[in-house]
């Protein structure tokens, strides 16, 4: 199995790759690591906006799930990194950031059940 790790801000390669990235050849693999820097780059920046939301700004108070759709866009696509830094193929690594975003949604929404639930009154 091949690891990819991230070096000094340089994708790396380590033991045992996986058949899809053995496939392919040098030029193509950077062209793939480049790819998910990009991908860790745009969810970087959806995780800062989430949290920007979240915190308000000045005089502003955050209400509700400020942030959560920047949050879960960028945890969607850090799953997917996580799913191919672990060896995944890329389709099996999208239906792995799936499952995660599918949990992490459930977590949420149980969680607001509870919060409005709470705050009812009749």
């Amino acid at each position: 199995m091949w690891y990819i790790l991230i070096v000094r801000g340089h994708f790396t390669m380590t033991h045992d790759a996986h058949s899809w990235l053995e496939s392919l050849t040098e030029e193509t693999r950077q062209r793939v690591f480049a790819a998910m820097r990009e991908i860790d780059t745009r969810a970087q920046r959806y995780y800062q906006n989430s949290t920007n939301m979240t915190r308000g700004t000045g005089m502003s108070i955050p209400v509700g799930a400020a942030g959560f759709d920047e949050f879960i866009r960028g945890d969607s696509l850090a799953a997917y990194l996580r799913g191919l830094r672990r060896g995944l193929a890329p389709t099996e690594a999208i239906e792995s950031a799936k499952v995660a975003a599918r949990e992490v949604v459930k977590s949420h929404n149980a969680k607001r059940a509870k919060d409005i639930a709470g705050n009812v009154r009749t």
